[in-house]
């Protein structure tokens, strides 16, 4: 231990990275790091955005910023290129965490009316996890709140193809139920519903058509 010290505190020095400080802990079987308040380090930021998830509670504005910078880190891999055994665990659940944080972040924007805000985070929380459904939902959701129901029904279909080809599964029926996002309790959204309809037994049309051209 007192040789991986040394070791560790000249690659430090060598490096000159002053502000980041190596300690041995009391029973000598552990190591405890100590960062400046001026460095910013990833994982920290993650974890910080990842406690105000757990509060469970609405994100007020002075906390977005929070989440945000922790969106900024989507797309980098925990310790990139390291292929040790105990790495792997890890960097699944620093994937898992981002995306639970991009998924707040799509909602908030929703919430908001940003739009293109929360098709970029649905970009970006695709690309880190193709399969996760419950993103697929809010892309779906975003789609037939803005009236897009072919994209809407692209989605679900994309949605689809991900679960099928990982995991041999269907959307849930939640996910399933989104295409009647027409549908409203008081009927306002019939007409909505009527031309969803049409645009599903377009597709399907089409897709007959070419499966016998096809054919000939």
């Amino acid at each position: 231990m007192r040789q991986q010290l040394w070791v560790l505190r000249s690659w430090l020095n060598e490096h000159q990275l002053h502000e980041i400080e190596l300690h041995e802990c009391e029973n000598h079987d552990s190591l405890q790091l100590e960062v400046a308040a001026n460095v910013n380090v990833d994982v920290y930021q993650l974890h910080g955005a990842g406690r105000l998830l757990n509060l469970g509670v609405a994100i007020q504005e002075s906390q977005l910023m929070v989440f945000e910078q922790a969106a900024l880190l989507a797309g980098r891999e925990l310790l990139e290129g390291n292929r040790a055994e105990w790495v792997l665990p890890e960097r699944e659940r620093y994937r898992d965490l981002m995306g639970s944080i991009l998924e707040r972040l799509i909602a908030v924007c929703q919430e908001q009316g940003c739009w293109d805000k929360a098709r970029e985070y649905l970009q970006k929380a695709l690309l880190l996890e193709p399969t996760r459904e419950s993103v697929h939902y809010q892309a779906i959701d975003l789609h037939a709140k803005q009236g897009d129901f072919v994209g809407a029904i692209r989605q679900f279909e994309r949605c689809s193809k991900a679960l099928k080809e990982a995991f041999g599964v269907e959307p849930c029926a939640a996910t399933k139920a989104l295409l009647n996002f027409g549908a409203a309790p008081n009927g306002s959204g019939s007409s909505h519903q009527n031309l969803l309809e049409m645009v599903v037994q377009i597709r399907q049309t089409l897709s007959d058509l070419m499966g016998r051209l096809e054919k000939i």
